[in-house]
């Protein structure tokens, strides 16, 4: 897998405007890819082994494209913590294949999600950021 990248979509405020992208190889005997959200401060320290049995991840079925795009479908980051416009998050994919699995390195690029405009005192909602 190659290429994991993430994208603000729509208004930026929720959980599911956030997107994941990754190119696919030899992807005939994966059965699951599994999305986890990060706090970037974290991202090094999340290993295979913190992947494998943990729960709070977006599951994306394998289809015969070579690029996979969808939004996150859980409003949690790996530690379970909900998403929020104060943390900047990356993202590291499991690959789950018949008898292996293997984690992505982190993405190329981080996202916040954006102040909800009932949460910011009516000021003029900011442009998403994307870091590379």
């Amino acid at each position: 897998m190659e290429k994991v990248t993430l994208s603000l979509q729509g208004d930026g405020y929720k959980y599911n405007n956030i997107n994941i992208s990754f190119d696919v190889k030899n992807g005939q005997s994966v059965t699951e890819y599994r999305v986890f959200m990060l706090p970037k401060d974290k991202a090094d320290s999340f290993k295979l082994e913190d992947a494998i049995s943990n729960p709070n991840s977006t599951r994306i079925y394998p289809n015969n494209l070579s690029n996979v795009s969808q939004a996150l479908s859980i409003p949690v980051d790996a530690f379970g913590n909900q998403l929020d416009s104060s943390t900047e998050y990356v993202a590291k994919v499991l690959t789950l294949a018949k008898g292996t699995s293997s984690l992505s390195n982190t993405s190329n690029n981080s996202v916040q999600l954006n102040k909800s405009p009932d949460n910011n005192n009516n000021e003029a909602p900011q442009d998403p950021q994307i870091n590379q």
